[in-house]
């Protein structure tokens, strides 16, 4: 069974999507034009997720997910 992990990534000061933003947890790389990211998981685990974009500071979470689960992480990241 899967696990879905998906979110946005925003600039922290203005609150806007930062559209040029990439996210990875490897051996996943998940960029979106929109500041949206989604991806499965080969099941329950725990992911450690980075979220960067060129001119901001880029910032890792862990995600733990269970079989089936599907959970939101958004990253707000601080400009440099």
């Amino acid at each position: 069974m899967s696990a879905t992990i998906y979110g946005k990534v925003y600039n922290n000061v203005t609150k806007v999507v930062i559209t040029s933003a990439v996210v990875t947890a490897p051996p996943y790389t998940v960029t979106n034009t929109n500041g949206n990211y989604t991806f499965q998981t080969s099941g329950a685990t725990t992911v450690d997720v980075t979220a960067s974009a060129t001119g901001y500071t880029p910032k890792t979470t862990s995600v733990t997910v269970a079989n089936g689960q599907t959970k939101k992480q958004d990253f707000y990241l601080d400009p440099l």
